[in-house]
C-alpha cells in the first residue's frame, strides 16, 4: 500500500489525522484513493471551501455528520453518502468530531460497479441510494469497525474486489 501526500483541507484544526493511500493494482482500475480524516476527539466547528476534482466517492462518517452547501442552501449530510463529480466549489462545516473514511472512485467507476446515473449525482451528495444500500451493508460495517485504517482498507479492498 502506497501512501499518497496530498494537500488537505483539514489543515486548520490542531488534533487532526489525514492519510490518503493509492489501491492496490487489482482494484486501482475503479478506486482513486481510500482517505480517512479523524480529528482525535477534537470538536472545533471549521467552514472549509472544497475545490472539485472530478471524483465522485463514497463517504463513512463515524464521527459526527457534516453540513453542507453545495447549490446555496445549507443541510445536513447523511452519516453514508455517495458525492457525485462536484463542477464548482463547495463548503463543508464539521458539526461535531469529526471521523470520516472516503473512497474515491474512478470517474467511471460508480456507473460500473453499481449501475449508478453518473448525470444524475452531478454537483449532488446523496444518501445510499435503495438499489444498492443492501449491498453497502458490508462497506458501513468496515468503515465503523474499530480497526485501524490500514485494515479497514484491506477489507475494503477485499468487498469491493
Amino acid at each position: 500500500m502506497r501512501v499518497i501526500k496530498s494537500q488537505s483541507f483539514f489543515h486548520l484544526f490542531v488534533h487532526m489525522i489525514y492519510r490518503n493511500v493509492a489501491p492496490s493494482d487489482h482494484i486501482s482500475s475503479l478506486i482513486k484513493s481510500f482517505w480517512m480524516v479523524d480529528s482525535e476527539g477534537d470538536a472545533t466547528i471549521q467552514r472549509e471551501k472544497i475545490i472539485p476534482d472530478g471524483y465522485p466517492e463514497m463517504i463513512f462518517h463515524y464521527g459526527a455528520s457534516y453540513s453542507a452547501n453545495i447549490s446555496g442552501a445549507w443541510y445536513e449530510q447523511e452519516k453514508n453518502l455517495i458525492a457525485g463529480q462536484i463542477t464548482n466549489h463547495f463548503f463543508l462545516e464539521n458539526t461535531g468530531t469529526i471521523g470520516m473514511i472516503g473512497i474515491k472512485f474512478q470517474p467511471w467507476a460508480l456507473k460500473q460497479v453499481f449501475d449508478l446515473d453518473m448525470e444524475a449525482l452531478v454537483n449532488r451528495a446523496i444518501p445510499f441510494p435503495d438499489q444498492i444500500k443492501g449491498n453497502l451493508e458490508p462497506l458501513i460495517e468496515i468503515s465503523n469497525s474499530d480497526e485501524d485504517f490500514d485494515k479497514k482498507v484491506e477489507r475494503l479492498e477485499v468487498a469491493l474486489g
